[in-house]
């Protein structure tokens, strides 16, 4: 991933925007927050206390809420570059496709709301047991992250597709980059979707485990991919 942020830097970044290097680059930064935070929990986890008992009354230390609030600020932004694409390329064709924008902009600041909501029982609660006492919180707010993470995509999705069906029409001449680019909207949002709703499904029905983190860490990964391959 950051072999591909730094082949974006060196070979495309001059010709986007500003606010486009600087979507690119703020999930840049967080990406390698996230891998920090995770290299350093599974440093403690596993050498700084192999000799300990690993249970639930253990410490949440700030590591914990430090990835996550990474992959929802990713996520969120990533959102917003999709959005801002939407808005490019209906200046001068479909106007009537900026309403899409309506529920994304939504779906968004909704997944990100409930992000943080996670991120701050993590935060105040002092251990694992403490934690456990906001159940029914945390598996609300899991869910209708997840839930709104996943909905977002299919927006962005339908609406590329729609767009990039309006501009093949227009000219034959890019038919076959159209068919590229609706194949690569389809896969990305499938891809994305999936670990949103994995995660979801994990936390509900594979409890007591951390199973969930596996997909929710991925998606800002994916996310700064899609981002980086447009």
């Amino acid at each position: 991933m950051q072999l591909m942020a730094i082949q974006y830097f060196r070979r495309q970044a001059r010709k986007d925007p500003l606010y486009v290097r600087v979507m690119v680059g703020m999930m840049i930064v967080l990406a390698t927050l996230q891998t920090i935070f995770v290299n350093h929990q599974s440093y403690r986890d596993t050498i700084s206390r192999h000799d300990g008992v690993q249970d639930l009354r253990g410490i949440i230390e700030f590591t914990i809420p430090g990835k996550f609030i990474c992959v929802f600020l990713i996520t969120f932004i990533a959102q917003m570059f999709f959005a801002a694409r939407i808005w490019t390329l209906t200046k001068t064709v479909c106007r009537s496709a900026r309403l899409a924008l309506i529920p994304l902009v939504a779906l968004a600041l909704l997944q990100l709301v409930n992000g943080c909501i996670l991120v701050h029982l993590e935060a105040t609660s002092e251990t694992f047991v403490d934690l456990a006492s906001h159940t029914p919180l945390l598996i609300r707010a899991t869910a209708m992250q997840g839930t709104a993470t996943a909905a977002a995509d299919i927006v962005i999705t339908v609406t590329l597709c729609y767009l990039y069906h309006v501009y093949g029409s227009v000219s034959t001449k890019v038919h076959d980059t159209v068919d590229r680019l609706v194949i690569y909207a389809i896969n990305r949002a499938a891809a994305t979707s999936v670990c949103a709703m994995l995660n979801v499904f994990l936390y509900y029905f594979v409890s007591g485990t951390y199973y969930f983190i596996i997909p929710a860490l991925m998606t800002s990964q994916l996310y700064i991919i899609s981002v980086v391959s447009v």
